[in-house]
């Protein structure tokens, strides 16, 4: 993993959030809804890992933007620039989140960040819970 530091200079504690539902996954979560106490949502896109690490860029966004992009009338790459070019890095060891800093969402590596033209994939949408 390339190492990443806050803007503010230091690591961040976010507010608690509460998993809404994945809307993309693979062997795992690759996109979820998450949502904050005060109603405020955010999406969490997984980036990479190393050994039992996993870092993930969560992002605020509004609810319209997350069914603009399920609905593949905006890029996965508008959805993460859709707020203020500012998003956290999460830092999860073993599915415990062990580090957050908050970062430029235009200043992350390339390999974090998915290609301009990308769309939600169909194919990675998990099933329906009945």
């Amino acid at each position: 993993m390339e190492p990443m530091e806050s803007i503010d200079g230091e690591d961040i504690v976010l507010p608690s959030l509460t998993h809404v539902r994945d809307i993309e996954a693979f062997e795992g979560p690759i996109l979820s809804e998450r949502r904050a106490s005060d109603g405020s949502t955010f999406v969490e896109k997984w980036c990479t890992r190393s050994e039992g690490t996993h870092r993930c860029l969560l992002v605020e966004v509004d609810r319209v933007a997350i069914v603009e992009y399920v609905m593949r009338s905006r890029s996965l790459l508008s959805l993460l620039q859709a707020d203020n070019d500012t998003g956290y890095l999460v830092d999860y060891a073993y599915g415990i989140r062990v580090r957050t800093r908050r970062v430029r969402v235009s200043t992350l590596p390339g390999s974090y960040l998915p290609e301009p033209s990308a769309m939600h994939d169909l194919t990675l949408a998990p099933p329906d819970d009945e």
